[in-house]
Order: structure tokens, then sequence, then C-alpha cells
């Protein structure tokens, strides 16, 4: 599960809103994953052995359900960055048995 808490602007925190994953989130990064100019979370689901993206919306909330890709081993840590040059997040997945790249490609 990710929890969200949109600020109130006055350093307080509203509720939290949670997102389901996989399983158990281990760790999570955000970037533009889509392209469509609006902040995304990818989360490593340690238990599942996958990543989750769940999709910004533009207004503080996430789509309800998550893309899912498969990786190599239970993942514990996450990054994001243009690996390829291309002008794409990438992902890199650190898990107890190596590193998974997950190359964000063009449709």
């Amino acid at each position: 599960m990710v929890g969200v808490s949109l600020g109130n602007g006055d350093g307080t925190f509203r509720t939290p809103v949670t997102y389901t994953i996989d399983a158990a989130a281990t760790a999570l990064t955000i970037g533009d994953f889509n392209g469509d100019g609006i902040p995304d979370l990818a989360v490593a689901d340690g238990l599942a052995n996958d990543v989750s993206i769940l999709l910004g919306t533009g207004n503080g909330a996430f789509a309800l359900e998550p893309i899912s890709f498969g990786v190599g081993g239970v993942p514990v840590s996450i990054a994001s960055g243009d690996l390829n040059g291309d002008g794409k997040l990438d992902l890199v997945v650190g898990q107890g048995s190596g590193v998974d790249v997950l190359i964000n490609m063009p449709k």
C-alpha cells in the first residue's frame, strides 16, 4: 500500500489517500513515466517481485489501478533517470541478487 497526504498549505497535511499495489512497498521514486507532464510514482513491491507504476492525474491523486512490471528478484530500491538519452525516464531496480533496468521505450 502507498499513502499520499496532500498539504493544506499551512504545514499540516490531509488524511492520506491509500493506493493498493501488489504487495509490500519497499521503495519509490517519482517522475513522469508516461510523458504527459504529470508526476507519477514507481513503487518497488518487495513481496511481489515487481514494480508498480501509479499514474498521476494532475491534482495530487493517482490512478487507482497500478501498472505492474515483473523484475528478477525481491526489489529493495528503485531510482529513475534517462539512461539511454532519449528524453524518457527509465528505472533501475536494486535487488538482493543484482539490478534490473527497465528502459522506457516509445509506443
